[in-house]
């Protein structure tokens, strides 16, 4: 393939937000027809863009720490009654589309939150939208909301959510003036 055939690629290819075409042309196969070819680009035109979702809302999320369930320790000293299936079973996110709410209810260090950011993890990479907010953070960013009257706006924003993950809520401290 002639330069100029290559620059031309790559120029379209930059309009038409194909990142991988450009550099694709220089690797094509002699050995193969133009319809394998033409697969196997597209084939990673589609893994790109879903790992740059993927990327954008893990970002979005506002995870504080990235957690995955593969190096969580499911110590039975430590946490006795946790049953391992249970949790796996979570990792289909039927939960979310079932629309039902989990709560992990238990001692401070035994793994809530690193186990709410896995299974929120997991939920993006099915391509659900996920929250996670800190209650006091929520509390104060309502009530910030409602003080600039944009409060439905934010709520409506929260609503579009598939999953809100709510840490600490038994460490905050709502006074009426500040409760929304």
């Amino acid at each position: 393939m002639t330069e100029e055939k290559q620059a031309k690629i790559a120029a379209l290819a930059k309009r038409l937000k194909l990142p991988l075409v450009a550099g694709f042309s220089r690797h094509i196969s002699k050995e193969a027809d133009f319809s394998d070819n033409l697969l196997r680009l597209l084939e990673m035109e589609v893994l790109e863009k879903e790992r740059r979702g993927m990327e954008r809302r893990t970002k979005a999320a506002g995870f504080p720490v990235i957690r995955v369930l593969d190096t969580f320790e499911f110590d039975t000293k430590r946490l006795p009654k946790l049953n391992r299936e249970q949790v796996w079973e979570l990792v289909d996110c039927r939960y979310i589309t079932e629309k039902r709410n989990l709560i992990a209810i238990g001692n401070s260090g035994t793994g809530k939150a690193y186990m709410s950011i896995a299974l929120g993890l997991e939920a993006i990479r099915r391509g659900f939208i996920v929250r996670f907010k800190r209650a006091s953070d929520l509390v104060n960013q309502m009530s910030e909301a409602q003080k600039e009257r944009r409060l439905s706006q934010y709520l409506k924003a929260l609503n579009n959510c598939h999953l809100l993950i709510c840490d600490e809520l038994g460490y905050s401290v709502v006074s009426r003036q500040t409760s929304v």
